[in-house]
């Protein structure tokens, strides 16, 4: 994974060992490496394939966890717990030298940057709500599914794509607009692959317009953020059956589907092929 890409994404969970359970059953994650960070009082454990991170859960240990305080704002009847997305993980070849490209390109302070052990963290007001870390990760070897790139909820495509596409060097490849979803959306991409997705809703009604309303917050107050993670997999049309015997909520488009929420600890998941 050379230049810049998705490398995994962490959710919020209630339990750390259930949510394991329902990666496995829905995608054949397995468990790998498990820990503790005692100062935000919480414990993680990664999943994937053959050890390596295609997607890292974590947990508060008390209720004095910040964690546990940001899953509570995020909490609602049909999410009780407050789980779901909590932040990006992507490769950098130098990510000290791209986020520098990212605060000048963007006109941020690169004082303002969070920099520890050769990793970087932006602040998500930088970035149209998404939490992100830079850091030079491992190539992970061959996987039947794995995480491909994000969407993200905004109020202004146009700015958005300067952000993002300015700050990463990402080119707005294809803009188009979906009536089944009263949607417009830009995918961008670096070389001949899509890194990030940007989306705005077309009216108030709008499942787009809906989330940003419920992701509305004194420090974001347009409610741009995280909306669904696409994945690529080998076999879309057998991996959609494994989900289903599973007990997932699935909606099938012509070569993709989607997995509900509810059936992933509050994370909306988009399958689509992986193309060689």
């Amino acid at each position: 994974m050379s230049g810049f890409g998705l490398h995994h994404y962490a959710v919020s969970v209630r339990d750390l060992d259930e949510a394991a359970a329902t990666y496995g059953r829905l995608l054949g994650l397995e468990p790998g490496e498990r820990g503790r960070d005692e100062a935000a009082s919480l414990s993680w454990l990664a999943l994937g394939f053959a050890g390596e991170r295609s997607l890292v859960l974590a947990s508060p240990e008390s209720e004095a966890s910040p964690l546990h305080a940001e899953m509570m704002l995020r909490a609602r009847e049909r999410n009780p717990h407050g789980e779901g997305f909590r932040r990006s993980a992507w490769h950098a070849d130098d990510p000290p030298a791209l986020a520098r490209r990212f605060t000048e390109r963007t006109g941020r302070a690169a004082g303002d940057l969070e920099v520890q052990a050769g990793s970087v963290r932006l602040d998500p007001g930088w970035t149209h709500g998404l939490p992100m870390i830079l850091a030079s990760l491992p190539e992970p070897g061959p996987r039947p599914v794995w995480p491909s790139h994000i969407a993200v909820a905004v109020s202004d495509l146009a700015a958005a794509e300067a952000t993002f596409a300015g700050g990463f060097g990402l080119t707005p490849r294809r803009r188009f607009e979906a009536d089944y979803g009263d949607f417009a959306a830009s995918a961008l991409y670096r070389g001949a692959r899509e890194v990030l997705a940007l989306m705005t809703g077309r009216s108030e009604g709008s499942a787009v317009s809906r989330r940003m309303r419920g992701m509305t917050a004194p420090d974001n107050p347009r409610g741009e953020g995280f909306y669904l993670a696409s994945w690529a997999a080998r076999d879309p049309s057998a991996l959609s059956e494994r989900v289903e015997r599973a007990g997932g909520l699935v909606a099938r488009q012509q070569h993709s589907f989607f997995i509900h929420p509810r059936s992933t600890h509050g994370v909306h998941m988009r399958i689509y092929p992986a193309e060689d």
